[in-house]
């Protein structure tokens, strides 16, 4: 089974670089979407500047992984391990969850565009995360309960 995450609004409590509302934790660099081809798709969070939250969109599961050594984030009922390129950036990651899912993906190049507006007379704001290709999208809105902690 194929995947595609194409576009998403995500309505999170976490303030971009730049802001002036905070800064972003220090686990920002390793979120974002992770194409494990037949085991579906992996989608990482920043909670904090140790631990991330995972949906595993393959297997169904979501779960909060804590930093463990360098880029290897764990608990008793499983792991991933983000591998960076030459350069230093976060390019793909290998996992294996409860339940046994496993998996290994390269990262998908997303942009994220900070947006705000007022409704009813109250303050919302958001990131839309969009992929780095042109043309039409599909859309998800996400609220995630807080995958980010000042927004």
């Amino acid at each position: 089974m194929t995947y595609a995450v194409l576009a998403a609004l995500v309505l999170s409590p976490f303030t971009l670089p730049g802001s002036g509302q905070g800064a972003p934790p220090a686990t920002i660099e390793f979120g974002g979407v992770y194409d494990g081809a037949g085991a579906g798709l992996l989608v990482v969070a920043p909670v904090n500047d140790t631990l991330i939250r995972y949906r595993d969109l393959g297997a169904g599961q979501i779960g909060t992984l804590a930093r463990a050594d360098g880029d290897r984030f764990g608990t008793d009922l499983g792991w991933i391990e983000f591998a960076r390129t030459r350069d230093g950036r976060v390019a793909r990651a290998r996992w294996s969850l409860a339940a046994g899912a496993t998996g290994r993906g390269e990262r998908r190049p997303l942009r994220q565009e900070p947006i705000s507006w007022t409704s009813g007379g109250e303050h919302l704001s958001g990131t839309l995360i969009l992929p780095d290709t042109v043309g039409a999208h599909c859309a998800v809105v996400v609220q995630p309960g807080a995958s980010w902690t000042s927004r």
